[in-house]
């Protein structure tokens, strides 16, 4: 039972699969079963098939086809096999089906019959009906083969009307579009080419649905209208015109690509016209920019000259009132200088010797100068052509060209001349021009984008101008050109400068050149102070006039006397220096006058005056003493008068030391860009003491002060620095005797500072000339001397008293007296009391000498009283005159004697006494003069044989042997001290 149970639920599910056409149940028995037939045994499915196997096997007419056991086998092969048993259950509703549709068949065979009775009728009806529709498709085939041909030629004839229907309006689109392109080309021969422009853009956006070529395109803010013929009657038709112009097109656009390129052309020839104009304007524009930095300069020089005169006069107001006014009218005034600055005729002129360059240009200001830089130059066409370009967006290939072109002007432009040093003018001018119109081009055309090759072109010209300054400042020879050229490139770098350009390596270049500069004016400065000298014949100046003499008092700063005046001097009257010292100090103030000149602007205000002062120390010192030293060891000792032209040197040497303050503050005033006159009338026209000598501040004072160091110099910046603090004014040398000058100076009255260099030098040179003088004078009193040789110095008598002086002392107290007189009326203190010391000194030297020597070649005592008695004359000589301790000098020839009269000579021995009574005395000497000392009535004494039974010289003489004595006695003392 279990095994039919299997076999029906197999044919249940066949049958459920087959009605619901759905075999998934039986592929996935049969599959399952074959993976696990043990457990799809007991499933609901295999029970079923087994079921269905068992009803579905095939049994006989008398019952089972097979047996129970056979059944029960296969029941069991069902169980192994669930293929096996679907494929009997398929079999058994297979021919469950057949019998169906015999049964079927069996009952409806008559029906079936008579249906394929009526399908043969039927297919005799259709052949018939077959061939009747073919022979009307054939009838229906000539019709519509006619009617096809009909068809063909309507179509053809409306694709030629619908031809022609384009054709016409192609060619009125193609009227209006060639009406257009001609009102474009009129429109660019009278060069108004964005309205050409605009009209081919209309021309593309209506006929060819294009947008604008250009991405750069700025919109302009005024609206430019352009009509073309026919345009009020015609709107826009999009892209029905597009397609109306046909096979025209091509041709149309061509054109209108042909007028865009005339456009393009056109603006390229303004262009091109342009960089002619450019070309040969730039020389123009070059000098007007250098012209307006000149009247810029003169205009700063007239505001600074003002605010001084305003400053020195709101010192002494008090009222805020009137101070306010001041100020107010102050800034009318300055507000008129600037307008007249402006105009380049301002009423104040600058100094042709300070600034000769721009002085030069501004007297030669032609009628433009007033006028754009730019005047002459039409930047339109430059605008135009970039607009053009913009809106062709062609901006990139312009700018090529445009660098191309103004690269190749550039190298043009920097060819050196050959004779660079006479056309220097026009050649940086030339580049001046070409910098200023590219510094325009880049403020006025930004989209131009000439940022970099401006740069690199400025580069190159910079390289360019430095190679040949620093060639040229070889090659000059004069220093007047050297600074015009200077003065030149300085207005360059201000016109250059105030466009933003980089000139500081121009700048270092003429700073590099500032020795050279000093070296070229010292030459030129070297023949005039030998002139100066050599024409001098040591005369002092005579004065005729006060005004004369304020002039040389106050403006050189030079002495008038070296004496204080109790009252004023009578005119005319000598003054101290010769003509060479106010010479030689004009000399030397244009030698500053031109060192600041050039030195103004290349050096911070702060380090003008520093500079300054090393130059003219060096040019004083290298020249101006070189050149006094050689006159003064050319001078000869033997010349008419060569005792006061001596002292005349030594005069001139000490006011020049006193001209140094002075000298130093106009070199200040210079500095700070003040004239000495106006520093006068600043003052309000205060007169200086001329007649009081400045005793006080004379070279002996001068030697006495020690300068203090000069403030540090300030470093530069490329671009920037920070306000300077004012420096205190320098001096070379002593205060000047005009004190209100020096306190207008920034100095407080009397005080000094600069450096030593200078006055060191000058006060070497004075003591020089104090040599030359004491030679002189030594070389008159030598002569005198040398007359003692007639004097009989073996007298047998003592002197007589009462009787005068010796005729040798006669002269010298005369030459001494002459001498002093004249020392004391030219020579300063100091100065006089050294000559007149070391005179004195010489004669004392001379003395002993004379004894030492062989004009003397012995004496006696008596000889010694005489010599002793002229000596005392000349000490109270000495000591006559107003110059304390002169008679020191005769010191030595005084204690010999005393030793010798007064018989005390042993004493010299003794160090205490010697060093006590008897310093002066040289031993040395003393030993070859007590070697030529005879007794009195020694007959032999030339002889060097001696007769001393015959002395007849008295007890209390000093005795030859005691003489002899000593001298030995010295010799060995000076053998154990010095080696003697």
């Amino acid at each position: 039972m279990g095994d039919d149970r299997v076999s029906d639920s197999v044919r249940d599910l066949v049958t459920g699969g087959l009605d619901a056409e759905d075999i998934s149940p039986l592929v996935r028995l049969v599959f399952d079963g074959h993976t696990n037939p043990v457990v799809l045994t007991g499933t609901p499915q295999l029970q079923t098939a087994e079921s269905t196997v068992d009803s579905s096997l095939p049994e006989d007419e008398n019952g089972d086809e097979n047996g129970p056991g056979e059944r029960s086998s296969k029941a069991k092969g069902l169980q192994e096999d669930p293929s096996e048993a679907v494929m009997v259950a398929l079999q058994s509703v297979a021919d469950e089906q057949a019998v169906e549709i015999l049964q079927i068949c069996r009952s409806n065979a008559d029906e079936i019959a008579r249906s394929i009775q009526e399908l043969g009728s039927m297919q005799t009806y259709a052949t018939a009906l077959r061939e009747k529709i073919v022979e009307n498709n054939d009838s229906l085939q000539e019709a519509g083969g006619s009617f096809l041909a009909k068809m063909q030629e309507l179509r053809e004839l409306r694709q030629v009307q619908q031809a022609i229907t384009e054709s016409r309006k192609a060619v009125s689109a193609g009227i209006r579009l060639l009406q257009m392109c001609a009102a474009a080309g009129h429109y660019t021969a009278e060069n108004k080419l964005y309205r050409a422009f605009k009209l081919l853009e209309r021309i593309r956006t209506e006929f060819f649905q294009q947008q604008e070529p250009q991405k750069e395109n700025i919109r302009s803010n005024r609206k430019v209208e352009v009509k073309e013929p026919g345009s009020g009657k015609k709107g826009k038709s999009g892209g029905s015109t597009v397609a109306s112009l046909g096979r025209l097109q091509p041709f149309l656009a061509a054109r209108v690509d042909e007028l865009t390129h005339a456009i393009e052309q056109r603006a390229i020839a303004d262009f091109n016209n342009w960089l002619v104009s450019v070309r040969a304007e730039a020389r123009n524009i070059g000098m007007r920019a250098v012209r307006r930095a000149a009247a810029e300069r003169q205009r700063e020089e007239v505001l600074g000259k003002e605010r001084k005169i305003l400053a020195m006069q709101l010192h002494d107001l008090t009222d805020p009132k009137a101070v306010a006014a001041m100020m107010a009218t102050a800034r009318g005034a300055e507000g008129a200088t600037g307008n007249a600055a402006a105009s380049a005729a301002p009423a104040v002129k600058l100094d042709p010797h300070v600034h000769p360059s721009a002085h030069k240009i501004l007297a030669s200001s032609p009628k433009d100068a007033n006028e754009d830089l730019l005047a002459g130059v039409d930047m339109a066409l430059m605008h135009r052509c970039v607009q053009v370009h913009k809106c062709l967006g062609r901006m990139a290939a312009f700018q090529a060209y445009y660098h191309k072109n103004r690269r190749l002007q550039l190298n043009s432009d920097l060819t050196l001349p050959l004779q660079f040093l006479e056309t220097y003018q026009n050649f940086v001018s030339q580049i001046v021009g070409y910098f200023i119109v590219e510094d325009r081009v880049q403020r006025s055309a930004a989209d131009m984008a000439v940022g970099v090759q401006v740069d690199a072109g400025w580069e190159t010209a910079v390289a360019c101008l430095k190679g040949v300054l620093e060639a040229s400042f070889d090659n000059i020879t004069i220093a007047p050109a050297m600074l015009a050229l200077k003065d030149f490139m300085m207005l360059v770098c201000s016109a250059l400068g105030q466009c933003g350009y980089h000139v500081v390596p121009i700048t270092e270049i003429l700073m590099n050149g500032r020795n050279k500069y000093h070296e070229l004016l010292g030459t030129g400065v070297a023949p005039q102070v030998s002139a100066a000298v050599t024409n001098d014949r040591l005369d002092a100046v005579v004065v005729r006039s006060e005004a004369v003499a304020r002039q040389l008092n106050e403006e050189l700063g030079l002495p008038l006397s070296f004496q204080t005046q109790a009252e004023p001097r009578r005119l005319p009257y000598d003054l101290p220096f010769s003509e060479m010292v106010p010479a030689l100090l004009r000399v030397v103030r244009g030698y500053i006058e031109d060192s600041i000149s050039y030195l103004a602007g290349l050096v911070s205000p702060g380090e003008v005056l520093p500079v300054a002062r090393q130059y003219r120390d060096r040019m004083l010192t290298k020249i101006m003493i070189e050149t006094l030293e050689a006159s003064v060891a050319a001078f000869s000792l033997t010349v008419p008068q060569a005792m006061r032209r001596s002292m005349q040197l030594v005069a001139n040497a000490a006011c020049l030391i006193e001209a140094l303050g002075p000298l130093d503050d106009y070199t200040v005033l210079k500095g700070r860009g003040t004239s000495p006159l106006e520093k006068h009338g600043q003052r309000g026209g205060a007169h200086h003491k001329a007649h009081a000598g400045p005793g006080h501040h004379t070279a002996a004072s001068a030697r006495d002060i020690t300068p203090s160091d000069s403030p540090p110099r300030n470093s530069r910046g490329a671009r920037s620095r920070k306000p300077e603090k004012p420096e205190k004014p320098a001096a070379v040398s002593a205060a000047p005797s005009r004190g209100d000058l020096s306190g207008n100076s920034g100095l407080p009255p009397g005080s000094t500072t600069g450096s030593t260099g200078a006055l060191a030098a000058f006060q070497a040179f004075q003591e020089t000339c104090e040599r030359v003088v004491v030679r002189v004078a030594a070389g008159m009193a030598g002569a005198i001397l040398r007359t003692t040789n007639q004097l009989n110095w073996l007298p047998d008598q003592p002197p007589r008293t009462g009787t005068g002086h010796t005729p040798y002392i006669q002269d010298m107290l005369q030459f001494l007296q002459e001498a002093l007189a004249m020392g004391k009326a030219m020579l300063p203190a100091e100065p006089y009391e050294h000559v007149a010391r070391a005179t004195f000194n010489y004669i004392g030297d001379a003395i002993m000498n004379l004894l030492a020597e062989d004009l003397v070649p012995a004496y006696n005592m008596f000889a010694m009283f005489r010599l002793h008695a002229d000596l005392a004359d000349m000490a109270a000589f000495a000591d006559a005159c107003d110059l304390p301790l002169l008679a020191d000098g005769l010191a030595e020839p005084v204690q010999f004697c005393e030793l010798m009269v007064t018989g005390r000579l042993e004493e010299i021995l003794d160090a205490a006494k010697r060093q006590a009574s008897y310093a002066a005395v040289d031993l040395a000497r003393l030993v070859l003069v007590l070697e030529k000392y005879r007794e009195v009535g020694d007959k032999a004494s030339y002889t060097g044989h001696h007769m001393i039974g015959r002395s007849k010289q008295p007890e209390s003489f000093l005795k030859k042997k005691t003489a002899d004595k000593v001298g030995k006695q010295l010799r060995e003392l000076l053998r154990d001290v010095e080696g003697y």
